[in-house]
């Protein structure tokens, strides 16, 4: 798959994730088990805003062809995802919510390895290469 399509799906997911997560969150998390309630509405506002923010970027980084800019924008995603991953995998090895949170452990690992992937094996392959290095 070509890094443009991966990278529009990379947002399109955020998108569907980030904008209920900021316009509805006691729905949005209610489908998982969660009742938000109280200063957690605020963090989890937060939290679909920065989904949201980074739809935008993922958006932009659509045409990203320097490959010291791929990796960057990959350790960036890698540690996002790992940490979404991380937060998924207690919350639901503690019961916090309920089997649909498995989806979103899941998605990071999928999102943890394409971002592996494209940061790391996929330049190369593409015949990108660093302006220093030679042909």
């Amino acid at each position: 798959m070509k890094f443009k399509t991966f990278i529009t799906i990379h947002a399109a997911v955020l998108f569907l994730f980030g904008l209920p997560t900021l316009v509805s969150p006691r729905f949005t998390w209610g489908m998982y088990g969660m009742e938000i309630e109280g200063e957690a509405i605020y963090l989890v506002h937060l939290l679909g805003g920065l989904m949201t923010a980074n739809v935008i970027l993922s958006w932009f980084y659509r045409d990203v062809d320097d490959p010291r800019a791929l990796k960057a924008i990959s350790y960036q995603q890698i540690w996002a995802w790992l940490a979404a991953f991380g937060v998924g995998l207690i919350s639901q090895l503690t019961g916090v919510m309920n089997a649909m949170g498995w989806s979103t452990v899941v998605l990071s690992a999928v999102f943890v390895g394409a971002w592996v992937y494209y940061g790391f094996f996929y330049a190369p392959m593409e015949g990108h290469r660093p302006a220093n290095m030679p042909a």
